[in-house]
């Protein structure tokens, strides 16, 4: 559950529509998780830092986030600062979408209609 408090609001407005939201699509789907591969996940992903290798990567990128995303908040600024700051120049590009009806939080990035427009200009740059 990654998606921003916004779009379980507009999603489940009412303590009823969650409710059923839990009773129809989380509790039967509970047997296909490990506790173990969930707990496994977020603890690997605390001690991860990329910022060591983003001086490496030597082709055009295009990071993207939404201004809902609570787990990488926009306001600490660690996206832009290491684009800015710890890549290569004119290699990297850091973009914020605006919330919307249509972005979801974190897990906006599975949205591809979102960023669209952003992987056309990537791969111009790209030369492809």
């Amino acid at each position: 559950m990654l998606s921003s408090p916004a779009y379980w609001q507009r999603g489940f407005p009412t303590r009823q529509a969650m409710d059923e939201y839990v009773d129809q699509g989380i509790i039967p789907r509970l047997g296909e998780f490990d506790a173990s591969d969930q707990l496994y996940a977020w603890k690997s992903s605390q001690t991860y830092n990329p910022k060591a290798g983003l001086k490496k990567i030597k082709v055009p990128l295009t990071a993207v986030n939404t201004a809902d995303d609570w787990m990488n908040p926009v306001e600490l600024g660690f996206l832009e600062e290491g684009v800015v700051n710890d890549m290569t120049p004119g290699y990297g590009q850091a973009i914020v979408l605006p919330a919307s009806k249509e972005t979801t939080g974190h897990d906006s990035y599975i949205k591809a209609e979102l960023w669209k427009d952003e992987l056309e200009k990537l791969l111009a740059r790209s030369g492809s």
